[in-house]
């Protein structure tokens, strides 16, 4: 979970063996948010205090988008 309380589900783990069943019926179907998944699994949420003295968790929720996301990342960890 990120500082501001957004939940952010592709920063996670799963257990892909449960998981991976679970996602292919929400895929066919029709719900492919990957939220539709945490609704159906046993989910714990991970405050960002947990993560916060975590090498390199600045880094955690940079969202990168586009070519010009990805190269304003690259140069943001440049200039650190």
């Amino acid at each position: 979970v990120q500082p501001d309380g957004s939940q952010q589900p592709l920063c996670a783990l799963y257990r892909s063996a449960t998981c991976r069943r679970l996602a292919e019926e929400l895929i066919a179907e029709g719900a492919r948010r990957p939220r539709a998944l945490l609704e159906r699994v046993r989910t714990r949420m991970v405050a960002f205090d947990e993560l916060s003295a975590a090498c390199g968790s600045s880094d955690f929720f940079i969202n990168v988008n586009t070519p010009e996301d990805h190269a304003n990342a690259i140069r943001r960890k440049s200039d650190e």
